[in-house]
């Protein structure tokens, strides 16, 4: 009935937008358990008490209507990926039956030929109303989105389409001729592929007020170079900025977590992690070819799978002494990185992880006992035209490491370190009394950070805790944190008055 048009393996898995539903669809036995029936040009599958639009007969072109009943029933689902890249709609109008549209319903793979693509959401007399994720996706024609005032969970404004009090932004059309826009103050929450296509964004200002930022909010914004992120966002989600323009990023402090494929195949050339990052996903900067320095905090434990894959501009980096662990293809592809220092902490690295980097001039192994994946293909710099690996690089380590012998086995360069292995654990710096942020300072973001901490929404590490402890409870409380701001303030000369 239609023809799809294949992917790159990236671009499809930061595509899934169209596959899990928003609310799951009533159990209502199927009447019609055979072949789909057929009104006008429009497939159909018939239910004890509704009917759900499943495809068409000839693909639709110009003004698509979808009816309110067929059979005596009302229509109130349009089914998974129906239109599915069906570029010559011009027009469409659904019914105040319809409850459901489901993930990719409309979704669209290529650039579209139409103008004036106006998508109208009826009032619904039902409280099932369900707009799935991607139900838009990348349908490039579709300017506008209507919801009549009465609607009693959506609403719409400037044509983009919030829920009812405005406090979710659910969908800003990727047709929208707009270059820039403002996130109104209402809101709280940015959907799941909300700005997802937006061809013709080049800026999004986002409220303060915003917390939360789901997965592939503005995945695939070709001309979006420039975002802040607010200051009260905790975490930035899986496929945020996947396939973006972005090419400058400002990440808050408060940021403790970066999903998988969070900036892969954008245009970022550098980035400062802040310090409060602990996990990096998989596959967080693949394919940043532009990407040439990045600075990872001490606190980030594992460098996993494919996360600086095909960053080709990478020339160097520095892995804190908290990394336990390279994953499989974490820098393959890398050809413009010359060194790299394994610290003693990672006691193991993955296969490819340091693989087709062509001018890794050395690898030094802190760890003597570090696990290399016996392959071939866990460092190498090119493969010859009869497939075998080549290396002209040098691994450095301690004399019967397990860096020696893996060099020894595949024929590699191994030079001795001068130094004795280290198997001391790393030291710890003490905090001065007070420094609840550990910025070296006594000012009133400790007194904001004993806060949270004692409300339970942020952690404090143990030299933390042994800093601001002055009751000897072990656990931060409003106790400690008014003792700092008496002292700020000058009301007490001490700390432990």
């Amino acid at each position: 009935m239609r023809m799809k048009k294949m992917l790159a393996v990236v671009s499809a898995l930061c595509m899934m937008v169209s596959v899990v539903p928003v609310l799951p669809m009533q159990e209502t036995a199927v009447i019609s358990a055979n072949a789909e029936d057929t009104y006008e040009n429009l497939s159909y599958r018939k239910y004890a008490d509704y009917i759900e639009i499943t495809g068409y007969v000839e693909e639709p072109t110009g003004e698509l209507v979808i009816p309110e009943e067929i059979d005596g029933l009302p229509v109130k689902h349009i089914r998974q990926g129906t239109f599915e890249n069906c570029t010559d709609i011009t027009s469409l109008t659904l019914p105040d039956t319809l409850t459901t549209i489901e993930n990719g319903a409309f979704f669209c793979y290529a650039n579209t030929k139409s103008d004036g693509y106006r998508t109208r959401i009826l009032r619904s007399n039902n409280n099932d109303d369900s707009i799935g994720i991607g139900a838009f996706g990348h349908c490039t024609e579709i300017k506008q989105i209507f919801v009549s005032d009465t609607h009693p969970t959506l609403s719409s404004e400037d044509g983009v389409l919030f829920n009812k009090d405005k406090t979710e932004l659910i969908r800003y059309p990727a047709g929208k001729e707009d270059k820039s826009y403002t996130i109104p103050d209402t809101v709280t929450k940015i959907s799941e592929s909300a700005f997802s296509g937006c061809e013709n964004l080049t800026s999004v200002t986002i409220s303060e007020s915003v917390t939360e930022i789901e997965a592939y909010a503005f995945a695939y914004c070709p001309s979006l170079t420039t975002i802040t992120i607010p200051d009260g966002l905790t975490s930035i989600e899986y496929s945020i900025f996947c396939g973006s323009g972005l090419s400058t990023i400002i990440i808050p402090d408060s940021i403790k977590r970066i999903g998988s494929y969070a900036f892969s195949q954008t245009n970022l050339s550098s980035v400062t992690i802040p310090s409060g990052v602990t996990d990096i996903g998989d596959a967080t900067f693949l394919g940043c070819t532009s990407l040439t320095s990045v600075t990872i905090p001490d606190g980030v434990q594992a460098i996993n799978s494919n996360t600086f894959k095909e960053c080709s501009a990478l020339s160097s980096i520095v892995i804190p002494d908290s990394v336990t662990s390279l994953g499989e293809s974490a820098f393959f592809g890398c050809s413009e990185l010359t060194s790299i220092t394994l610290p003693h902490n990672v006691t193991s690295i993955e296969k490819w992880s340091l693989a087709k980097c062509s001018n890794l001039d050395s690898i030094i192994f802190k760890n003597p006992n570090c696990e290399i994946e016996d392959s071939g293909y866990t460092i190498y710099g090119e493969v010859d035209g009869g497939g075998n690996i080549e290396f002209n690089g040098t691994l450095y380590g301690y004399e019967g490491s397990t860096a020696q012998v893996y060099a020894e086995k595949y024929g590699f360069k191994f030079a001795l370190l001068d130094e004795e292995p280290d198997t001391t654990e790393p030291k710890t710096e003490e905090l001065k009394q007070g420094d609840a942020s550990g910025d070296g300072k006594i000012n009133v973001l400790d007194v904001i950070t004993i806060n949270k901490a004692a409300m339970g929404k942020e952690t404090l590490s143990p030299e933390q805790l042994k800093a601001i402890d002055f009751n000897s409870n072990g656990k931060p409380d409003s106790e400690e944190s008014l003792m700092i701001l008496k002292y700020i303030v000058g009301i007490t000369a001490s700390l432990t008055d």
